[in-house]
């Protein structure tokens, strides 16, 4: 009976780590579930082996103030709290934060600790401007508490 229970313990112990090493390794950056979007600029998933070739990562409003991202497997709102421009090298950084309510209804605040909140870094590079469209490459850094991530994308704004 001892061994019978030894060993059950011991497997829930072993599939308990093979689960949690699985979910480590799951990216904290993903594609956008949410199908219709209200943006002047879109970042596809570009060269990142974990994530889907073209796959749409990143999308701005047409407000240019928030933005929708998969974080941790759930689109989120983001606002955007800095806006970094260096005209001289075509580069430019927006940092953005989620957003702490929980929609619009209810207004209400979430009890999200600082830790809990993402923040995302997006390191822009114009390759092209043409008339009504300027083209990126893009770096991606998302952080919500320990977990970060880092990837590539490509994509671009309309005027």
């Amino acid at each position: 009976m001892k061994v019978a229970k030894l060993s059950l313990v011991l497997m829930v112990l072993v599939l308990g780590f093979s689960s949690e090493s699985i979910n480590a390794q799951e990216g904290l950056i993903g594609a956008i579930k949410q199908k219709r979007f209200a943006g002047g600029c879109i970042l596809r998933s570009h060269g990142n082996e974990q994530i889907a070739e073209d796959s749409i990562l990143f999308s701005l409003n047409d407000d240019g103030r928030t933005a929708i991202m998969n974080i941790a497997g759930k689109d989120v709102i983001l606002r955007l709290v800095k806006d970094l421009e260096k005209e001289k090298n075509k580069r430019y950084v927006w940092i953005f934060e989620e957003q702490t309510y929980q929609s619009s209804r209810t207004a209400r605040r979430k009890n999200k600790r600082a830790s809990e909140t993402a923040k995302v870094t997006i390191y822009l590079t114009v390759i092209s401007t043409e008339e009504e469209q300027t083209t990126y490459d893009a770096v991606i850094e998302a952080t919500r508490g320990n977990r970060s991530e880092t990837v590539k994308a490509k994509g671009g704004c309309f005027d």
